[in-house]
């Protein structure tokens, strides 16, 4: 994991006022799921804005009868809210099935915003690996790589990767040409 900085938002404003003028920075509740993100090198934020301290935590029963859900609510206390309990309880069985009480103890109802579009970048790397798949030497995957670096469908790639804030291929090129020398290849 890389180093970054920890800030503590005291208000919305703040944090927004952070976001805005650090385009490295992300939003940290739970951050059962960016914690794990950091350490494998898919997130790297120079900066950490936590926002445990704003006025998330509520959930109100609204007059029509539906439900706002604060997006610092942690998903055991949504599980266990009686109002959700009695209007809603196929999400509250849904939460308890969903992870562990540690985890539904720390991950709050508002992250994960991006899964859908991680879900997609890592379905199509998963597509992509399959055509390194049979390769016979080092040097024929290296070959592949340095021609697919600069194909069709890694440029589509590396643009869904730079609109997530991931690296994308060139970024990672001289990383991947200096192993191929220590390796020999």
């Amino acid at each position: 994991m890389q180093p970054f900085t920890l800030t503590e938002a005291r208000d919305n404003k703040g944090a927004i006022n952070i976001l805005a003028s650090n385009k490295n920075a992300k939003v940290i509740a739970g951050g059962t799921n960016l914690l794990d993100l950091m350490k494998m090198y898919v997130e790297r934020p120079e900066q950490l804005i936590d926002i445990n301290g704003l006025d998330f935590k509520r959930i109100e029963v609204l007059p029509g009868g539906g439900i706002r859900i604060g997006a610092l609510v942690t998903n055991t206390d949504l599980a266990y809210h009686p109002a959700i309990i009695k209007q809603y309880p196929v999400l509250s069985e849904a939460v308890l099935a969903g992870a562990s009480a540690q985890l539904r103890n720390m991950a709050t109802t508002g992250g994960n915003k991006d899964r859908e579009e991680l879900e997609e970048v890592k379905r199509k790397t998963e597509n992509e690996k399959k055509n390194f798949e049979g390769y016979g030497s080092a040097d024929e995957i290296k070959k592949n790589y340095l021609s697919n670096v600069r194909s069709k469908a890694a440029a589509k790639v590396n643009g869904q990767l730079k609109k997530l804030g991931l690296p994308t291929m060139p970024e990672h090129k001289d990383e991947f040409m200096e192993l191929c020398n220590k390796l020999g290849v």
